[in-house]
């Protein structure tokens, strides 16, 4: 006679397959949190929108090149985009090529933008003022830090979430911030990110490293802080979140770290700060 499967085997298989079920919309959540999207319209001068137009982001610094094809309203949408400076162009038959360069999307952003194509022969029309995006996607209200402020504004001990309190209405309950060149973990000693914004709790911000959740649960600080060299930026998202940052009752810290480019670079540093290197004082002597 054939032998079957037995019980445990089945209970196994069904265990597993719900573990998968549970985890990989984590996954899409942590993705969400931490990437950009954008979207728009392409429309030629009389107002009238252009569909099946070739729409094409691009970022050297990240190697990615994404096309889309308009739908027949003329629309366009670009998702799960790291946050990364990008050049738009726009093409359609009839229509000058359209090109846009230094377009910055931050993490979390949801920005939109209009086109308008001037019919002519086969040339190109290159916008070189940038003017800011629109985010009407969502309502969140929240303060980016870039790039150029990290590297910088002073900062002190190396922790990049200092900057945090550039913010309006922002507290630090900081006390012993105990930090290495290659980053922070928990332990003891660490009570490096009790926030409080606008005299709300303390301990109920959420911290987000590349989307993943890096908050203790324990005691409701930071568990790593990243080197300031690895942070690409990061944004204080403090109210009117969307669905994929609804873990916390207060702010959301979301932190996104350098994914590298498509030239060999890096830094060579050392880090050291104690007792030794303190200026002397009078009681010494």
């Amino acid at each position: 006679m054939p032998k079957f499967p037995s019980l445990s085997l089945f209970l196994f298989l069904a265990v597993a397959a719900l573990a998968i079920s549970i985890i990989l919309p984590g996954a899409d959540g942590q993705t969400l949190a931490s990437s950009a999207s954008f979207s728009g319209s392409v429309s030629d001068s009389s107002g009238a929108r252009v569909a099946s137009a070739s729409v094409t982001v691009s970022s050297p610094e990240k190697g990615i090149t994404r096309t889309f094809k308009t739908d027949a309203e003329g629309n366009f949408s670009f998702s799960l985009l790291p946050a990364a400076t990008y050049t738009l162009s726009v093409q359609a038959p009839g229509f000058k090529t359209f090109k846009q360069e230094g377009i910055m999307l931050a993490v979390g952003q949801s920005a939109s933008q209009s086109v308008t194509l001037t019919i002519g022969s086969i040339e190109q029309i290159e916008v070189t003022a940038v003017a800011p995006l629109l985010q009407t996607e969502n309502a969140n209200v929240g303060a980016e830090i870039s790039t150029k402020q990290i590297t910088e504004l002073p900062l002190n001990l190396r922790n990049v979430f200092n900057f945090v309190e550039l913010n309006s209405s922002v507290n630090n309950l900081s006390q012993r911030q105990t930090i290495s060149s290659g980053g922070q973990q928990g332990s003891a000693d660490q009570d490096v990110s009790f926030f409080n914004f606008g005299g709300g709790y303390f301990g109920t911000t959420a911290f987000l490293l590349d989307g993943a959740w890096d908050a203790s649960e324990g005691w409701g600080g930071v568990i790593y802080v990243p080197s300031p060299d690895n942070v690409q930026e990061f944004k204080v998202q403090q109210n009117s979140f969307t669905a994929q940052y609804g873990w916390s009752t207060g702010n959301v810290i979301n932190v996104v770290t350098k994914s590298g480019g498509n030239q060999l670079h890096g830094d060579v540093y050392d880090y050291l700060r104690n007792s030794a290197l303190d200026a002397n004082n009078y009681f010494n002597n």
